[in-house]
C-alpha cells in the first residue's frame, strides 16, 4: 500500500535540525518534571520532619485570675478612668464616680420611653386635631362668605321692595283721592258713567299693585330674615367649634406638659440628681482591663461588671501543645516563648493529664479548629513578664 508524505513547505530546516529541536524540547521537559518531584519529596519530607521528629511546639497565652469590679448599686456614671487597651494601675487608685439611683434603672427607663412615646402620640393627636380644624376652617370661611352675601343681596332686595311699595302707596294714595271726587261728582250726578267706571278701574289695579307691593316687601322681610337667622347660626355655630377645638388642645396640651414634667422627673432620677455619689477604687495593684467602653453618662446596673484587675501573682504563662506532642514533653524542659514582641526562656512547670478539645481561646482566635485536641502546660518564665498583658498569645518551642 502506498504511503502518502506529508510535503513541508516553506520550511527552512532540514530533517536534522527538526530532530534536534524536538530532543531539546524532551530534555526540557524531562528536568522539569525531576524538579517536580524533587519539590514534593522534599515538601512530604518537611511534612514527615514536623509530624515525626520536629521539635514540640505550641500556642502560649498569658492568663490571669481577674479581681472583678461590679458597680454596688443602679447609677450613672459621672466621671470613669481614661479606657485604654490595658494599663496599670495602683491599689487604692480611683476609676470610677458613679451617682446613684434611688429606685430600679430598668424600671425608671421603662417608664421614660413610654412617656416619651404618650408626648410622641400627643402632638400627632394635636397636628390632627389642627389640620382637620384648618380645613374645617377653610370650608366655614367660605360658606361664611356665601351666607354674608345671601344677606346682602336679601337686604339690597328688600329695599327695591321698599321703594316699589312707597311707589304703589303714592299711586294708591292719588288714585284713592280721584276715586273718592269722582265717586262724589258721581252721586251729584255731575260725572258719566264711563268716567266713574274709569276711574274706579284705575282705582282698583292701584289698589292691587300696592297690595302687591306690601306683600312682596313683607316676604322680602321674611327673607332677609332667614338669611341673618341663617348667618346668625353659622357663626354660632362656627364659634361653638372652635371652642370645643379649643377645649380638646388645652386638654392635650395640659396632659402634654404633665407627660413632659414626668419626664424630667424620671431623667432627673437616671442623671443622678439628688442621689448621693460612689467612688470606686481599685483594691490592689495590678493591671486593669475594662470587658466593654464605658464613658460619662452611661447607665450601669447593679452587679454589672466596670473593671477586672490583674495582679503579678496572678499572671500565668500557659501553654496549649498538640496531642501528638505529649509523650515528647518532661517536667523541667526548656524551651523559648515569643509573646508581645519578646523572647522569654520558659521551663515546663507542670503538663496536665487530661487531653482537651481545642480550648475557647484558640477557637475564638482562629489558631485552632473546633476538632483539634490539645493539653496544658503550665510555663515558668526565667524574664520578668510584668510588661505583659493577660490575653497576648504567642509561640513556644521546646528543645
Amino acid at each position: 500500500m502506498p504511503v502518502r508524505l506529508r510535503k513541508i513547505s516553506g520550511s527552512k530546516l532540514d530533517v536534522g535540525e527538526m530532530r534536534q529541536k524536538r530532543l531539546n524540547k524532551n530534555k526540557l521537559w524531562g528536568r522539569v518534571r525531576r524538579a517536580t518531584a524533587l519539590l514534593i519529596l522534599l515538601v512530604v519530607a518537611l511534612i514527615v520532619y514536623l509530624v515525626h521528629f520536629a521539635p514540640p511546639s505550641g500556642i502560649v497565652m498569658l492568663v490571669a485570675t481577674a479581681n472583678n469590679i461590679s458597680s454596688p448599686v443602679n447609677a450613672k456614671i459621672k466621671w470613669i478612668i481614661a479606657p485604654n487597651e490595658a494599663h496599670e494601675v495602683k491599689q487604692g487608685e480611683k476609676l470610677a464616680i458613679l451617682q446613684t439611683f434611688s429606685s430600679d434603672i430598668i424600671e425608671e427607663q421603662q417608664r421614660l420611653d413610654r412617656y416619651r412615646q404618650q408626648l410622641f402620640d400627643l402632638q400627632e393627636t394635636i397636628n390632627g386635631i389642627l389640620a382637620q380644624q384648618a380645613n374645617t376652617e377653610k370650608t366655614a370661611t367660605q360658606q361664611q362668605v356665601e351666607l354674608a352675601l345671601a344677606v346682602k343681596l336679601a337686604e339690597e332686595a328688600l329695599e327695591r321692595g321698599k321703594n316699589q311699595t312707597r311707589k304703589a302707596k303714592a299711586i294708591f294714595e292719588a288714585r284713592s283721592q280721584e276715586y273718592a271726587n269722582a265717586k262724589r261728582l258721581w252721586n251729584l250726578d255731575a260725572l258719566t258713567k264711563g268716567d266713574f267706571s274709569a276711574t274706579k278701574r284705575v282705582f282698583t289695579v292701584a289698589e292691587a299693585d300696592y297690595k302687591n307691593a306690601v306683600s312682596f316687601e313683607k316676604s322680602l322681610r321674611q327673607e332677609l330674615a332667614s338669611a341673618k337667622l341663617a348667618l346668625s347660626e353659622f357663626e354660632r355655630s362656627r364659634a361653638a367649634q372652635k371652642n370645643v377645638v379649643k377645649t380638646q388642645i388645652d386638654a392635650l396640651n395640659s396632659r402634654k406638659k404633665e407627660v413632659r414634667s414626668r419626664c424630667e422627673d424620671i431623667k432627673n432620677l437616671l442623671e443622678g440628681k439628688g442621689g448621693s455619689e460612689i467612688v470606686v477604687v481599685s483594691p490592689m495593684t495590678g493591671t486593669l482591663v475594662m470587658p466593654r467602653i464605658l464613658g460619662e453618662g452611661d447607665i450601669v446596673s447593679q452587679e454589672e461588671p466596670l473593671f477586672s484587675i490583674y495582679g503579678k501573682d496572678s499572671l500565668k504563662l500557659t501553654a496549649w501543645m498538640p496531642e501528638r506532642f505529649k509523650p515528647d514533653l518532661a517536667l523541667g524542659q526548656k524551651g523559648i516563648a515569643k509573646i508581645g514582641g519578646r523572647h522569654l526562656h520558659v521551663t515546663v512547670k507542670n503538663i496536665r493529664p487530661d487531653i482537651i478539645l481545642s480550648p475557647p481561646p484558640l477557637r475564638i482566635r482562629g489558631l485552632a479548629s473546633k476538632n483539634a485536641y490539645f493539653f496544658t502546660v503550665l510555663l515558668e518564665p526565667e524574664e520578668s513578664i510584668d510588661s505583659l498583658f493577660p490575653g497576648q498569645v504567642g509561640k513556644v518551642m521546646f528543645k
